[in-house]
């Protein structure tokens, strides 16, 4: 049986949205920070895993437009939005 650690879950997962957003022929997508509401995730690790699958998926395949959407106004936020 292979166990995934939840970071793996959550790059996986935004792989296969990007699929999906890909099958359909959309040109742009935009991902909230998944994990970091009532998962409690840490902001910073849950975006580098979400950037981690961006840029796996985007290794092989073509989307125009890929958003993370990040809420609030704390430092942490602000250091990502200069990634």
């Amino acid at each position: 049986m292979l166990i995934l650690s939840i970071w793996q879950v959550l790059r996986e997962f935004v792989c296969k949205c990007l699929e999906k957003a890909v099958s359909h022929r959309y040109n742009s997508i935009a991902f909230p920070a998944l994990g970091t509401g009532n998962l409690k995730f840490p902001l910073n690790s849950a975006a580098a895993c979400m950037v981690a699958g961006i840029v796996k998926f985007s290794a092989k395949n073509k989307i125009s437009d890929v958003r993370i959407v990040l809420y609030g106004g704390s430092p942490e936020l602000q250091q990502l939005e200069k990634v």
